[in-house]
């Protein structure tokens, strides 16, 4: 009995071990563990997940943040791609391939816009797009864009205003940088309209262009940058004062974003003379001496 129980104590103390190890192994498989250096390089997209069309051509902008003590020059790379598909990196109006993100302790961000082409015959589903920066010392960071290719209405139809809320003088030409966009997957027809105080003038240019336009046809699941430009009456007063603007889809559709525009100053001449009167008797060839206040 004694070797008995020798031997199982033997064995005892191994056999905890082994189910304790095995416990663990079975917990990081379940619950896995993403480790990361200190002081990496980081890429990011805000809105990785969109619906599109066939035939888009989308764009993301894509920060690179830099969390270690020097400067990085990373290499830009598409880690995976559909077949029949394109991707591009841009910055400042040029294709790139690299780019520089400073050091944790300056501006450590640095941007770049990936555009990605969709082909017209590209079937409906979802597609992973998955993108990558490379930085000598700090290893490689990457991030995936998760595309959906459908004909479904993804939305309503928008106007934004990039800054509806302005301040200048009475004689400023105030312009609205706006998007119009359409997010249905057919054809609209935008009319423009505007309500704004007696005097003012509102009109709406496409971007680009230089003719004012009262309306404007979109293709499916396309933007168009609009600017909208508004004038003061000469007789303005100080203050602020509020404008609508909008637009009217053939469909029913009601746009309508208020702009602010405050009136720093404003500036009024008045010609007059000391008594108030404006006429007076004169002879032919008679010089005579008018006092006018201003």
């Amino acid at each position: 009995m004694r070797i008995k129980f020798e031997k199982l104590m033997k064995f005892k103390k191994p056999a905890r071990v082994f189910a304790l190890a095995l416990a663990v192994c079975m917990i990081a498989l379940m619950f896995p563990i993403r480790v990361q250096a200190t002081g990496g390089l980081e890429v990011s997209i805000d809105f990785p997940g969109i619906t599109a069309l066939p035939g888009d051509t989308p764009s993301f902008e894509v920060t690179f943040t830099n969390e270690s003590e020097s400067p990085l020059n990373a290499a830009l790379s598409v880690l995976s791609i559909p077949d029949g598909w394109g991707g591009r990196f841009n910055a400042d109006n040029k294709q790139i391939n690299r780019i520089h993100v400073p050091a944790r302790e300056d501006d450590n961000t640095a941007h770049a816009i990936f555009t990605l082409t969709i082909p017209p015959e590209a079937p409906f589903g979802d597609y992973l797009i998955r993108l990558g920066a490379h930085a000598q010392g700090v290893g490689r960071s990457e991030v995936d864009i998760e595309v959906r290719l459908s004909d479904e209405d993804i939305g309503e139809n928008r106007l934004t205003i990039q800054y509806p809320e302005v301040e200048g003088s009475a004689t400023t030409d105030f312009a609205f940088n706006a998007t119009l966009i359409n997010n249905y997957s057919t054809e609209q027809a935008f009319a423009f309209a505007a309500e704004a105080p007696q005097g003012w003038t509102v009109t709406f240019t496409p971007a680009g262009a230089t003719s004012q336009v009262p309306g404007m046809i979109l293709e499916a699941r396309r933007n168009q940058g609009i600017t909208i430009n508004v004038r003061a009456p000469d007789d303005v007063e100080s203050g602020s004062h509020a404008i609508h603007v909008g637009a009217v889809t053939t469909g029913g559709d009601i746009l309508v974003v208020e702009l602010t525009i405050t009136i720093t100053d404003s500036h009024e001449i008045r010609l007059t003379t000391p008594d108030g009167r404006l006429s007076f008797d004169a002879q032919v060839n008679v010089e005579a001496a008018v006092s006018l206040r201003v």
